[in-house]
C-alpha cells in the first residue's frame, strides 16, 4: 500500500517553546521545518518548495503580515496560515487582505481546533496546488493558440466573434478589439456562404476542409479551408463553435492556373490538323479530332 507523502511546511514563530510544541502536535500529519527568527526563514528557504507556511503575527524582526507580503512576493500561489496569540478583527482582516489562506488562534489544547487546523491547511494546500495545475493548463493552451500558423476562433452561441488566435488576427489584418464581438459573418466575402456552414455543421456536429473566401480589412479575398465542431455547455446545450482555418489563397490560384492551362492546352489540341493520341497501359486515352479523323473512329469508339 502506497504512503501517502505529507505536506512540507514552513513554521514561523519567535516563541521557541510553542514551535518545539507545535512540532509535537502536527509532525504526523506534516513534514515541518521550524525557524524561530523571519531572517532567517527567508534566507535559507526556497519557499517555491513548500507547500505551505504558518506564522506567527506578533515577531521581533518582522510583524506576521510584513513576513506574510514578503513570502507572498517570492511565492504568489503559497498558502500562507496565521496561527498567533495576538488576534483581534482589524489583525484578522489585514492578514486576509495581504493574501492569508486561513487565521486561527493559538489554542493547541482544544482537540477540535486541532483538527480544524490541520484540515484548513491541508484543504489550503489542496485549493493551491488546482489552482497552479489550471494556471498552468491555460498558460500551455494560451501558449499553443498564441504560436500556431493555423488560425483559431471560436464564437458564441449568436455567431459573434468571442476568440481569435494572433495567426488570425494577422491573416485577416485587424487587431483582436477590432474583431471580437462582431458577428463571424462580417469577414465572410458571401455571408450566404455562413448560413450553409452552419446547416451542415449542426446537421453533422463538424466539418472538414470547408472552403471560405474571407475579407481581409483591405477590402481583399482570401480562400480559407476550415475544421470546425459545436462546442457544449457543460449541461450539453449549444454554446458556439469553434475551429481552425488555414490560409490556401496560393493552392487556390496554382489549382485556377493548371485548370486554365489544361483547358487551353485543350482547345489547341483539339483544333491542331496534326493528329495527336495519348496511349497509357496499352490503352487509348486521349485523341484528337485530327487523329480520329486519320483512323476513321468516333472518340466513343
Amino acid at each position: 500500500m502506497k504512503t501517502e507523502t505529507k505536506p512540507k511546511i514552513v513554521h514561523i514563530d519567535d516563541d521557541y517553546d510553542f514551535v518545539n510544541l507545535f512540532r509535537m502536535f502536527f509532525s504526523r500529519s506534516f513534514n515541518i521545518l521550524s525557524f524561530t527568527s523571519a531572517s532567517e526563514s527567508l534566507e535559507k528557504v526556497d519557499f517555491r518548495d513548500i507547500d505551505a507556511v504558518v506564522l506567527d503575527y506578533d515577531m521581533p524582526e518582522l510583524n506576521g503580515l510584513e513576513l506574510l507580503k514578503t513570502i507572498r512576493a517570492k511565492a504568489p500561489h503559497l498558502p500562507v496560515v496565521m496561527l498567533t496569540g495576538q488576534g483581534n478583527e482589524s489583525i484578522s482582516r489585514d492578514a486576509f487582505i495581504c493574501g492569508a489562506s486561513d487565521y486561527f488562534m493559538k489554542n493547541l489544547h482544544d482537540f477540535i481546533l486541532k483538527e480544524k487546523f490541520i484540515n484548513a491547511v491541508k484543504s489550503a494546500i489542496n485549493k493551491s496546488k488546482t489552482e497552479r495545475a489550471l494556471i498552468e493548463m491555460e498558460n500551455k493552451y494560451q501558449s499553443i493558440i498564441e504560436n500556431m500558423q493555423d488560425a483559431f476562433y471560436r464564437s458564441d452561441k449568436e455567431g459573434k466573434l468571442i476568440m481569435v488566435s494572433p495567426s488570425g488576427c494577422g491573416l485577416l489584418g485587424y487587431n483582436e478589439i477590432e474583431m471580437l464581438g462582431r458577428p463571424v459573418s462580417d469577414f465572410y466575402e458571401n455571408p450566404e456562404i455562413r448560413s450553409e456552414l452552419l446547416r451542415q455543421i449542426k446537421e453533422k456536429g463538424k466539418i472538414s476542409n470547408f472552403i471560405i473566401n474571407l475579407k481581409r480589412s483591405d477590402g481583399s479575398i482570401i480562400t480559407v479551408s476550415t475544421n470546425s465542431h459545436i462546442i457544449f455547455d457543460t449541461d450539453n446545450t449549444y454554446n458556439g463553435i469553434e475551429g481552425i482555418f488555414r490560409d490556401i489563397t496560393d493552392v487556390k490560384k496554382a489549382e485556377n492556373a493548371l485548370i486554365l492551362s489544361e483547358e487551353k492546352y485543350r482547345k489547341l489540341v483539339d483544333h491542331s490538323q496534326t493528329g495527336v493520341f495519348i496511349i497509357q497501359d496499352a490503352i487509348m486515352q486521349f485523341a484528337n479530332n485530327a487523329f480520329l479523323k486519320m483512323i476513321g473512329y468516333t472518340e466513343d469508339e
